[in-house]
């Protein structure tokens, strides 16, 4: 098996996520939620909700509401893209000469490889960090031993980079674009927030669906839901079950009871099925999300039929996002954490932190659903008999460890920061392809090279899907995963540029090693995942780290807080411990870290298309709408809903380019 090919590969034990015969309720203080095998985890019988495709024994013919969507998104893309023409890279718009750096500068979205047709199941992980699973792991790994399995039967992306935080992360890949391109650098969107994704930017979700692909929406949505328009099925997902904010409570749903003075403040359930409310006891799912969201990629798949053509799934856990939390048992007068799956796993990690013991827990719980969806898939033959399927995981950003960010349990060590700032802890998380179409001897390899979040759209639609679809920034990196073209395609990564706040960071190889240029005017340490608290050193042992004010006082002798330009040689230096701005040896690589910053740092010329890699309108503003989302909500019967018929965003914007972009001072001398 999977988890038996991993353990023996490392050469350690493992925790076998393999469970007994479905029961429907604990028993003896075992798991409850059956086999992870197909089919309900509550039993037999789980009916599909109202928006999946019903079983045929005969090809389906498309509704004419679905054609009509396809029309009109397909209208909307070519669009976009210029008839789903390429895109330039900075460099090219900026007229960058060659010589400028020696790494590779490819068009985004080409492809040189020989991709064929696939299903696709992009599983996206809440909040985890450098630390959290995989190879890089020093404390958890097994949490997560089937994905372990599947990422060294596949391939993984050892310098992938995600963005600083939940909206922008999911921005980038949704959209293959930018984060400064398409005015989502700013803010997060919350659950009071008035404003989200414009819906003039087409998702991976449209752009699949005019190639015929059934498109699945399951999980957080956190890209904006104020008003109906920004919701995943009029996004171009046939069906959505989920939570379109950014957090809530795992096992009640509930949400959003402080911050407004409407005068009733009871909770809000922030649970959705398509445009509807829904409500857990009715279904047949169980109440844990983890749990319900996995069931449902199951169903999905259990209920499809080859004829249906493909299926796109977008698997957006909530977990682990603080707060975390596992299974509530109290009914049965159980506890989870006296289970034989929770204790099994804890006696295999040795892991001390409370906080990290219920975060590996959660992400074990992952783990079973995410095997669950894979059996599911094999037993239907789509893992290389009757069809093949691509499974993506990663995170949306870095753990926020234990800080006000949302304490966690998650770790980067011995990366640098947190969830939310611009150290490479915030951005840098694990990232693997396992697929069908990857031929034997390129499994169990790893890419070196950079990959970012916008990557995934053109790599999924022209690399695993095969379609004829190039959108967004984003470069296809299907070639480099099957290994048809060892072509270096992506030289550099900008990380939320934001003129607002003056704030971003860029990546770029040149001169053989990764270096970092960062506009950051603030400090962090290096979080230990043995207890969570700071240490000003990547190399603190073991009751070496810090109170929150010593952390400050170390800040303060480092000069960071008051030096807004920083740069790093993340090849000799991945933990970014020495500031080598301004250092004569780095002149000229600092001049091409500048050049390539600049190429960003200005306004889109043209903003009458959605192409281009320069910085548009913050979509920010009207952050605070309390009182309309409390007062829309207790007219739904206490449901999270939207508050405004229509997107008004753009006729209200609080950060307008005309009034707050400045040209950073180095590019005025460039």
């Amino acid at each position: 098996s999977h988890i038996q090919y991993a353990c023996l590969r490392r050469g350690a034990g493992c925790v076998n996520n393999s469970l007994s015969a479905m029961q429907t309720e604990p028993m003896d203080g075992e798991y409850p939620y059956g086999s992870i095998e197909g089919g309900s985890p509550v039993g037999e019988g789980a009916s599909l909700a109202t928006n999946l495709p019903a079983q045929s024994s005969e090809r389906p013919t498309w509704s004419l509401k679905r054609l009509a969507l396809v029309a009109a998104t397909m209208v909307m893309v070519a669009g976009a893209v210029g008839v789903f023409g390429s895109t330039k890279s900075p460099l090219e718009q900026s007229a960058l000469s060659a010589e400028d750096s020696t790494g590779g500068s490819g068009t985004p979205g080409t492809s040189s490889g020989t991709p064929g047709t696939s299903h696709i199941l992009f599983v996206l992980l809440d909040d985890v960090g450098h630390n959290d699973m995989l190879g890089q792991s020093n404390d958890i790994p097994d949490a997560t031993s089937f994905m372990y399995s599947l990422a060294e039967d596949g391939v993984t992306m050892t310098r992938y980079y995600a963005e600083h935080s939940c909206t922008p992360g999911r921005t980038a890949i949704l959209t293959g674009r930018y984060v400064h391109s398409t005015g989502m650098a700013y803010s997060m969107v919350y659950w009071y927030s008035e404003w989200g994704l414009p819906q003039k930017y087409p998702l991976i979700s449209d752009v699949l669906a005019t190639g015929g692909y059934n498109t699945y929406m399951i999980g957080k949505w956190d890209i904006g839901f104020y008003s109906p328009t920004q919701w995943p099925t009029n996004r171009g997902f046939d069906s959505f079950l989920g939570l379109l904010i950014e957090s809530f409570d795992y096992n009640s749903h509930a949400c959003c009871n402080n911050g407004s003075t409407y005068d009733d403040q009871s909770e809000v359930i922030a649970l959705s099925e398509g445009m509807s409310n829904y409500d857990y006891k009715s279904g047949d799912y169980d109440h844990y999300s983890t749990n319900m969201f996995g069931s449902r990629a199951v169903e999905i798949v259990n209920k499809h039929l080859v004829q249906d053509g493909p299926m796109f799934i977008y698997l957006s856990f909530n977990a682990p996002h603080a707060v975390v939390s596992l299974p509530d048992w109290t009914e049965q007068g159980l506890e989870y954490t006296e289970s034989s799956n929770y204790t099994a796993l804890q006696e295999q990690l040795g892991i001390t932190w409370a906080q990290r013991k219920i975060f590996a827990g959660a992400l074990n719980l992952i783990d079973i659903q995410v095997e669950r969806i894979y059996n599911a898939l094999d037993k239907k033959g789509y893992l290389g008999k009757i069809g093949d399927t691509t499974i993506v995981v990663t995170s949306d950003n870095g753990a926020p460890c234990k800080t006000t960010g949302g304490v966690n349990g998650g770790s980067n060590w011995p990366l640098r920061g947190v969830k939310g700032e611009f150290w490479e802890g915030a951005y840098r998380v694990p990232a693997f392809v396992y697929s069908s179409l990857i031929e034997e001897d390129q499994r169990g390899t790893q890419i070196d090279s950079l990959v970012h979040s916008t990557d995934w759209l053109n790599t999924l639609v022209v690399g695993a899907a095969n379609l004829d679809k190039t959108t967004g920034d984003g470069f296809n990196m299907w070639p480099l995963i099957t290994g048809s073209d060892t072509t270096v395609l992506r030289d550099n990564v900008p990380m939320g540029l934001d003129y607002k706040s003056t704030e971003g960071a860029l990546v770029l190889y040149t001169h053989g090693s990764y270096y970092k240029l960062m506009l950051y005017k603030s400090c962090d340490g290096w979080w230990a995942p043995w207890d969570g608290n700071a240490t000003v050193s990547p190399d603190a042992k073991l009751g070496e780290t810090v109170s929150d004010d010593e952390l400050d006082g170390w800040c303060d002798s480092s000069g960071d807080k008051e030096t807004s330009y920083k740069m790093y040689n993340l090849s000799e230096d991945p933990s970014e411990t020495t500031n080598i701005y301004d250092e004569s040896e780095y002149a000229t690589i600092q001049g091409l870290l500048q050049k390539h910053m600049c190429a960003y740092w200005q306004p889109k010329e043209d903003m009458s298309t959605l192409e281009g890699t320069g910085m548009v309108d913050s979509a920010f503003t009207r952050a605070n709408a309390f009182n309309d989302f409390f007062e829309a909500a207790y007219h739904n019967d206490r449901y999270v809903t939207y508050w405004k018929e229509r997107e008004n965003a753009y006729n209200e914007l609080r950060y307008p380019m005309s009034e707050y972009f400045e040209v950073l001072d180095f590019c005025k001398v460039l």
